[in-house]
């Protein structure tokens, strides 16, 4: 029996029949998966249907991977992480838990953690990171910025720089994030609203319509600011207050 060090000591293991890499014994994976000779598979993985791992792709823990799903470049994938379909991940990306489906694509330095859902036609790459229970579906495009928590995205939105989105936050339509905003708490962010800057948008407050937020603006409490508003500068819209059109 050959053995093979995956990291903590060798283990047995054998060079799959279909790529020539390394699999360790533990692994339950069918001959149909293909395993490049520099690519890695070890834990207790389960993969299984048409999947791929190319490169130097590095697949362990409790993972499943299922149908045709392709890890290639220096990629990893570990934890208790489902893959299904037709997700790819690669570059540097890196996922150790989760439910990934559909045509999600998930590179560049991107990092998953926690036991985030994740479905459709969506794009996680930059340095975005993804914690918590997070539900992102549709078309969503993480370029960057960190997600935790219980958020919820789904539509066109867009997450750039280094934005924050957490606690019960929802995202929906063409709502974009950018910059170092935040958005926390149980705020709600729709329609074609944008928050950047600094600005922060918490409590259960709701931006919508075309609404720009932005420089150092809060929009907190109940609020609600909508139409083509636009609140910049140092101020604070709370409490009840509805804000349209700037009126």
């Amino acid at each position: 029996m050959d053995t093979f060090d995956f990291g903590d000591g060798p283990v047995n293991a054998i060079r799959h029949i279909n790529g020539g890499g390394w699999v360790a014994k533990t692994v339950t994976i069918t001959p149909s998966v293909f395993v490049d000779i520099g690519a890695k598979v070890f834990g207790t993985a389960n993969l299984s249907g048409k999947v791929k791992v190319y490169d130097t792709a590095s697949v362990s823990g409790t993972v499943t991977l299922t149908d045709n799903v392709i890890i290639y470049g220096n990629s990893i994938v570990t934890g208790n992480t489902r893959l299904m379909n037709n997700v790819q991940v690669y570059d540097n990306a890196n996922i150790s838990g989760g439910v990934i489906t559909n045509n999600v694509q998930v590179y560049d330095n991107a990092i998953i953690t926690g036991s985030p859902a994740i479905a459709g036609n969506v794009k996680i790459h930059g340095d975005a990171i993804i914690n918590g229970a997070a539900v992102i579906t549709e078309n969503a495009d993480i370029t960057g910025g960190s997600i935790s928590d219980s958020v919820i995205i789904m539509g066109n939105v867009k997450v750039k720089d280094n934005a924050e989105i957490k606690n019960n936050a929802q995202l929906k339509g063409y709502a974009v994030i950018s910059e170092t905003a935040v958005v926390n708490q149980y705020a709600q962010v729709s329609g074609k609203a944008k928050v950047k800057g600094q600005a922060k948008v918490s409590g259960s407050s709701s931006v919508f319509g075309d609404a720009v937020i932005s420089e150092n603006a809060q929009i907190k409490g109940s609020a609600q600011v909508s139409g083509t508003s636009e609140i910049y500068g140092n101020a604070v819209i709370s409490g009840r207050a509805t804000v349209k059109d700037n009126v």
